[in-house]
This record gives C-alpha cells, structure tokens and sequence, in this order.
C-alpha cells in the first residue's frame, strides 16, 4: 500500500545493543514528479511547543505543464503513531521550493520522529522523509543540576573529612609533646 511506514532494526551481541532507525516510502511507480524533504540542522532537535521548519522540493520531471498537487504532512513515531497531520493544495508548474512550519504540541513526547510529505497528483503519490528528534531540555537541566548537587555534598564531605583528620593529628602531636 502506499504511503510511508516507520520502524526500527535493533541489532545486538552480547551486552551491545543498537537500534537503527527505519522509514519505508512506498510511492507509485513512474512519478511524474520529484519530492524532497529537508530539515535544516538548527531544526533536528526541538522541544515541545516549538517550531520544526523543513524545505520541500517538488520537481515536475515530465515538464507537462502546470501540475495540481495535494500535500499531505503528517509526523510520526518511531512506533507509526501520528503526531500531526495537515493537508494543502498547490499548483506549480516546473518546479517549487518553500518552508514548511510545523508546530509540534506540547503533548509530544521525547523521542526520535519522522515528518514526512505525501504528495498526491494525477491519480499517483510520490513521498519524502526525514527524522528528527523532540527533546526535553528540563530534565536535562534537573539531570545537571542533581549531578551537580553530588559532586558539590562530595566535595564537602572529602574537605570535612580532611579537616578532621588535620585537628586529630595537631592534637596527637601535642598530647605527645605533653607526655615527653
């Protein structure tokens, strides 16, 4: 069937474990266009509540005129979950190249994501993809500051520890000075 399918291949041995990132764009055969999909590298970590921008391509390879074209963009997990979708009509005649803008919810989850187009024409489908991810940077900011916190308890336990370890050994010295 048509469309853009997403997955992961998970490779391992022994205590090694990797996971690799999948998307299958199943398009119809002898396009009469040409779809790309960019995501500028600013744009391939967002949190949510921001903006994801990609830069779509569309090429009319058969030069036949102007071509009448519905959008289709939709997000997903890695898991085929939508996160949006949002369709668009276009007309262009060789070729088009814009920016897409794209929201992403404030319900969005951590995670690695696929935005992908589905460009409908004629009666045919031709489709582009690209991941990026959705990150949270409070708990990065929580995670850094509880490791902060560690090393700061450390540093003061090791220096209390220190001082101690001086004071008994200025008062060893003296009770032995008082016995001589």
């Amino acid at each position: 069937q048509l469309g853009v399918y997403t997955g992961k291949i998970i490779v391992s041995s022994g205590s090694i474990r990797k996971e690799i990132l999948l998307v299958v764009e199943v398009e119809s055969r002898n396009p009469l266009l040409d779809v790309k999909l960019e995501i500028p590298k600013e744009y391939l970590k967002v949190k949510p509540g921001d903006e994801v921008s990609a830069e779509v391509s569309l090429v009319n390879l058969e030069r036949v005129g102007f071509i009448d074209a519905q959008i289709n963009y939709v997000i997903k997990d890695i898991n085929d979950n939508v996160l949006f979708e949002e369709n668009e009509n276009i007309r262009f005649k060789d070729e088009s190249r814009f920016f897409k803008n794209i929201v992403i919810p404030e319900s969005a989850k951590t995670g690695d994501y696929v935005l992908y187009v589905n460009v409908f024409y004629e009666g045919k489908t031709a489709n582009a993809s690209a991941f990026f991810k959705i990150v949270d940077y409070a708990i990065l900011i929580i995670i850094l500051i509880i490791i902060f916190l560690f090393v700061l308890v450390m540093v003061i336990l090791r220096y209390r520890k220190g001082r101690k370890q001086k004071i008994t050994s200025l008062l060893l010295r003296e009770i032995g000075k008082e016995n001589l």
